[in-house]
C-alpha cells in the first residue's frame, strides 16, 4: 500500500491553484494524466465536466472565504467595519465619529412696546432653544440660559415715534445637533453590562444618571478609577478660572464603545454595588501556612480560590442594578452642519420663560418679532473617520503609547481630539525656529461645502488644552493657521479619434476633479505634473497631454472667494514637481470653474 508521501508524489498535487479557472485547468490536466482510460470526454456537454466545474465552484468559494477571514484578522487588510473597529479597540484607539459645528456669535432680536413696563417683557432664553439654517439642512441648539434683564451683551434701540424698542442679544453660542434622552431599566447586576444607544451619529454624551440618585462618569478605560472633574470656583478670581480642576474617585463609571453604522454603546464595570470587595477576595494571610499548622487569621478555614470571583470586585468599576438609567446625549453634526455667515436665520423651537408671571399682555405679539442671524460662521463640524483613516490612526496611536514623543505623535493627537471640542481636518508639526524647545503646529478646518478654512480661536484653545495632557513638560506648543494655496488647472489633450472628443474631455475633467479631492491631500504634499499627465493619458481615448498649466487663485473672481495666500507657481516648480511648504496645502477650491481643459486638433 502506498504511503501518503508516495501517493502525493505520484499524483503531483498542487496547492497554489485557488480560483475557479486555475482549479478547472489543474483538475482537467490531473484527470488526463491520472485517468486517461476512464475519463476522456472533456466537452462542455459532458456530465463529468459539470461535476468537475461544481467542484471548482465550491473550491473557489471556500478559498475566497478562507482568504477573506484571514485578511480580517489584521488591521491593515481588514475591510469589514465591525472588524476594523474591533482591531482598533484592541490597540486602545477610539475612532472619531461625527463632530459638532459651533457658532460663537448668534444674534437674537426681539421688539416690545416702549411705553410698557420693561420688566414685563424680560424673559429667560433657555437651554434647548433650537435654530436652523434657511434651507433647514442643519439644526443648532442653545446650551446656556440667558437672562435678558442682566446679560451685558444686549443692546436696546428706542423708537419713540413708533413706540417700539428693538433689543438684540449678541455673542450667543450655539452647537449643531439635537439633545435627546434615553432611559433603560436595569434588573440584577450584570458584569460588564452593555447598553446600546438607539440613535446614530452621537456627538457627545452629556450625562448618565440612575434613579437611585447617582451620577455615572465616562472614563477612557474601566480600570481608570479617577477622573478629572470641574468644580465652580467661588473665589474672587473666578472670572479668570471659572472652574477648578479636581481629581475625583469614580466607582460608578462607564466607557463608550463605537459600533457599526455610527452607533455607540455604554459599557459598565463588573463590580456589584452594595457588597465589599472583601466578600469576593479571601484574606491572603489565611494561605501563608496550612490550617493544620496554624489557625487562620479570620478564624475560618480558607476555601479554594475561584478566579471568576475577582471580576465582581470594584477594580473595573461597578455595574448598575435595580434602577432606571437616564442617558442624555446629542446627535447630528457632520460636515453639513457647518454654516456660513448669516445663514442661521430660522427659530425652530422657542424655550422661553417670562420673569414676571401673571402678565396680561399678548406674548405672541412680541414673540412674533423674534429673529436671529449668525455674525460668524459655524465651523468645526466633520464627518466620521473612514475605515482607512481608522486603520492608519489606530496603528500610529498604538505606537505613541498615550504619549507625545515625535512630531508625528503631535499630528496623531490632533486628529484624536474628542469631536465635541472641534475637529482638525489637516495638521502638521515642526520644530519652532524661534524656540529651541518649541513645537509649531499648523492646523486647518473645513467649511460646510468641504473647502478649507482657518480654525476658530476656540478650536485652537481646545486643542492646546487637550495636548497639555500628553506633551513633554519642557516643550512649548505654538498653534498657528496653515496656509491655503488655491490653484487653477488648465490642460490640453490630443485624442486618438476613436471616441467623441467632448466625451473624452468630460472624463478627463472628472478625473482631475477626483484627483484633487481635498480629502486626498495633506499639508506639505507636492504636485507631480508627470503623475497628472499619466492620469490623463490613462483616460480612454487620450493620445497625449501636451500642456499642463497651474495658476494661483487669490481674492474674488466672479463672486467666488479664494485664499489670500500668494504663490508663484513657476518659481516653486522643479523637475516637473510643484513644491509645497510643510505648513501649506494645495486646494482647487471650485473645481467646476478652476479646472479647465481643451482638445487640440
Amino acid at each position: 500500500m502506498q504511503t501518503y508521501d508516495q501517493f502525493h508524489q505520484s499524483r503531483s498535487i498542487k496547492y497554489i491553484d485557488r480560483d475557479f479557472d486555475t482549479l478547472r485547468t489543474a483538475l482537467t490536466e490531473y484527470l488526463k494524466a491520472q485517468f486517461p482510460d476512464n475519463f476522456s470526454d472533456f466537452s462542455e456537454e459532458s456530465a463529468g465536466i459539470a461535476i468537475l466545474e461544481a467542484v471548482c465552484y465550491a473550491g473557489d468559494i471556500l478559498n475566497f472565504y478562507i482568504d477573506k477571514q484571514f485578511n480580517e484578522l489584521f488591521l491593515a487588510t481588514s475591510q469589514e467595519e465591525k472588524n476594523v473597529l474591533s482591531l482598533a479597540k484592541n490597540l486602545g484607539y477610539k475612532p472619531r465619529g461625527k463632530s459638532s459645528s459651533i457658532c460663537n456669535n448668534l444674534v437674537f432680536n426681539f421688539n416690545y412696546p416702549t411705553s410698557a413696563v420693561t420688566t414685563n417683557y424680560e424673559f429667560y432664553l433657555k437651554t434647548g432653544t433650537q435654530f436652523s439654517t434657511k434651507e433647514g439642512l442643519s439644526t443648532f441648539e442653545l446650551v446656556d440660559t440667558f437672562d435678558t434683564s442682566t446679560i451685558t451683551s444686549i443692546t436696546r434701540n428706542v423708537d419713540v415715534a413708533n413706540n417700539v424698542t428693538s433689543a438684540s442679544i449678541s455673542g450667543i453660542k450655539i452647537y449643531s445637533g439635537l439633545t435627546k434622552t434615553f432611559q433603560v431599566k436595569i434588573g440584577i447586576a450584570i458584569p460588564f453590562l452593555k447598553v446600546p444607544i438607539p440613535d446614530e451619529n452621537i456627538l457627545e454624551i452629556f450625562s448618565v444618571s440612575s434613579s437611585d440618585g447617582y451620577q455615572w462618569y465616562e472614563v477612557d478605560y474601566l480600570a481608570q478609577e479617577n477622573q478629572f472633574v470641574g468644580t465652580v470656583d467661588s473665589q474672587s478670581d473666578s472670572a479668570a478660572t471659572p472652574y477648578i480642576l479636581t481629581l475625583k474617585r469614580v466607582p460608578r463609571r462607564f466607557q463608550v464603545e463605537h459600533e457599526e453604522n455610527n452607533k455607540k454603546s455604554l459599557r459598565f464595570g463588573s463590580g456589584i454595588l452594595g457588597q465589599s470587595d472583601a466578600d469576593f477576595i479571601p484574606n491572603p494571610e489565611d494561605f501563608i501556612l496550612p490550617p493544620i499548622l496554624r489557625g487562620t487569621v479570620s478564624g475560618f478555614s480558607p476555601t479554594n480560590i475561584d478566579p471568576a470571583d475577582f471580576i465582581n470586585t470594584g477594580t473595573l468599576g461597578s455595574s448598575p442594578s435595580n434602577c432606571t438609567m437616564t442617558i442624555k446625549y446629542r446627535t447630528g453634526g457632520g460636515l453639513r452642519a457647518n454654516a456660513a455667515t448669516k445663514t442661521i436665520s430660522q427659530i425652530l423651537q422657542k424655550n422661553i420663560e417670562y420673569k414676571v408671571t401673571g402678565n396680561t399682555f399678548d406674548k405672541s405679539v412680541m414673540e412674533a418679532t423674534f429673529s436671529c442671524s449668525n455674525l460668524e460662521p459655524a465651523l468645526g463640524g466633520e464627518d466620521e473617520q473612514t475605515l482607512d483613516e481608522i486603520k492608519y490612526n489606530a496603528s500610529a496611536f498604538y505606537a505613541t503609547q498615550n504619549r507625545i514623543i515625535t512630531l508625528q505623535d503631535y499630528i496623531v493627537r490632533c486628529y484624536s481630539m474628542p469631536p465635541k471640542f472641534g475637529t482638525i481636518f489637516r495638521a502638521t508639526a515642526m520644530k519652532d525656529p524661534n524656540d529651541k524647545l518649541g513645537i509649531k503646529l499648523a492646523i486647518l478646518s473645513r467649511n460646510s461645502d468641504g473647502t478649507l478654512t482657518a480654525a476658530t480661536s476656540n478650536l485652537k484653545i481646545n486643542l492646546a488644552n487637550y495636548l497639555q495632557e500628553f506633551r513633554s513638560l519642557s516643550e512649548n506648543i505654538n498653534i498657528t493657521d496653515g496656509s491655503i494655496i488655491n490653484l487653477g488647472l488648465n490642460f490640453s489633450i490630443i485624442t486618438d479619434g476613436r471616441r467623441n472628443e467632448q466625451q473624452v474631455l468630460a472624463e478627463c475633467l472628472d478625473t482631475m476633479i477626483q484627483y484633487f479631492d481635498i480629502r486626498k491631500w495633506n499639508m506639505g504634499q507636492s504636485i507631480s505634473i508627470s503623475q497628472i499627465s499619466k492620469s490623463l493619458t490613462n483616460v480612454s481615448g487620450v493620445l497625449a497631454v501636451p500642456n499642463i498649466y497651474f495658476s494661483n487663485k487669490t481674492g474674488v473672481e466672479s463672486d467666488r472667494t479664494y485664499s489670500s495666500t500668494q504663490f508663484n507657481v513657476d518659481n516653486r516648480t522643479k523637475n516637473y514637481i510643484i513644491i509645497c511648504d510643510p505648513n501649506s496645502v494645495f486646494e482647487i477650491k471650485h473645481p467646476k470653474f478652476d479646472i479647465r481643459g481643451n482638445v487640440l486638433s
